[in-house]
């Protein structure tokens, strides 16, 4: 018994003795906004759109981006229903521009669909 709770105790403490990586890395991310019911609905959707920027900031200092952005939406939102506030991430620039082209792809295929692009630092 001992000994199995000394392999238990030695298996989780090769995670909390861990080293934390503190190197910033880059981070491309783009801010989105819709309707939460988009998919089910015919009415006019209004969609809101940033362009990809860079930082260097960890996800923990993201939450305020994140919300500086949930605020602008909720200030903005035209939509008939709850708007939602996404900031998307990737760990390269080519990701992140592929899944905004198909974010916009996807708007252009719903006629219904008015789509705009915003800088909320502006």
């Amino acid at each position: 018994m001992k000994a199995l709770l000394l392999l238990i105790f030695a298996y989780f403490y090769q995670f909390v003795g861990t080293p934390v990586n503190d190197t910033p890395r880059k981070v491309y991310y783009f801010c989105t906004s819709r309707a939460s019911n988009w998919t089910e609905t015919k009415d006019k959707v209004f969609v809101l759109y940033t362009e990809i920027k860079e930082t260097t900031l960890s996800e923990d200092q993201l939450k305020p981006l994140a919300k500086k952005w949930g605020a602008y939406v909720d200030g903005n939102c035209k939509n008939e229903v709850r708007c939602s506030s996404d900031l998307n991430t990737y760990a390269s620039f080519e990701q992140a521009e592929k899944e905004l082209e198909k974010f916009l792809q996807y708007c252009k295929e719903h006629p219904n669909f008015e789509v705009s692009k915003v800088n909320p630092t502006e």
